[in-house]
């Protein structure tokens, strides 16, 4: 089975990472771990987890301010799995997400990514919904689809494996 380690940085975001976190707490299989990564948070974003931090659900990391790419970094090198899962802190994983993007990688070992959809959810609460279309095995199309057509993204933290 192909364990995931599902990264998640954050930073002033706590009106948003409950229900981030939410999605992906539900969709964990044994082994697979959770790592939000506070990026020096100066909202209520460590209370708001508090309860899933004290219950090992979650591990949580606090560090001085970086960026998000440091903060994905620091992700990384917490991370025990050898799949990482990237997911910002204001957007939620698709339904069945990482057990889709787990079969992919199961009948795809030769791949070094697999990805899929997100939803992103706005300040005034409107969600889009990004599903992922399958890709062909023509690597040329894929790429003008991508740059051209925007057929497909994996530009999205929240969309590879």
């Amino acid at each position: 089975m192909s364990r995931i380690s599902v990264i998640i940085p954050t930073y002033n975001y706590a009106a948003y990472i409950l229900e981030s976190v939410t999605s992906v707490l539900d969709q964990l299989q044994t082994g697979d771990e959770l790592i939000v990564v506070d990026d020096g948070s100066e909202d209520e974003t460590g209370q708001i987890l508090k309860s899933l931090i004290d219950a090992g659900r979650i591990v949580y990391e606090y560090q001085n301010n970086t960026g998000v790419s440091g903060a994905r970094n620091r992700g990384v090198e917490i991370a025990s799995n050898q799949y990482l899962y990237f997911l910002d802190a204001d957007d939620r994983i698709a339904e069945n997400g990482l057990e889709k993007l787990r079969q992919l990688a199961s009948q795809h070992p030769e791949a070094a990514m697999v990805f899929g959809g997100h939803v992103s959810i706005f300040e005034n609460g409107k969600r889009r919904v990004h599903l992922q279309k399958t890709i062909t095995g023509d690597a040329e199309q894929n790429f003008y689809d991508y740059v051209m057509k925007r057929r497909f993204s994996i530009a999205n933290g929240g969309t590879a494996l």
